[in-house]
């Protein structure tokens, strides 16, 4: 069955994104992702046991580790879509 132009150019851009010029992007995704996990899991799990300062403290905490997540997000998607766009439409 042959696919569409709209699958075919998404797995086109997926293979971008996989390349490994991009891969430590990718990495420090995952772990800022993990960090953030684990830290609103340990504020649930030891929030009796913790004082309130020190819950605000992982809670701030927590709060710029999705800020940070946020922007190298968007870090990434545009490194890859400006190297993609570059590649499919210049030069000719």
């Amino acid at each position: 069955m042959r696919q569409s132009k709209y699958f075919q150019e998404r797995n086109r851009i997926n293979a971008w994104f996989n390349r490994p010029k991009y891969r430590i992007w990718k990495y420090l995704l995952f772990a800022d992702a993990a960090a953030l996990i684990l830290l609103l899991l340990a504020t649930a799990v030891w929030i009796d046991s913790l004082s309130w300062q020190a819950v605000m403290i992982m809670r701030g905490c927590a709060g710029i580790l999705g800020i940070v997540l946020v922007v190298l997000a968007a870090i990434y998607y545009y490194l890859v879509y400006r190297d993609y766009i570059r590649h499919r439409f210049g030069g000719r």
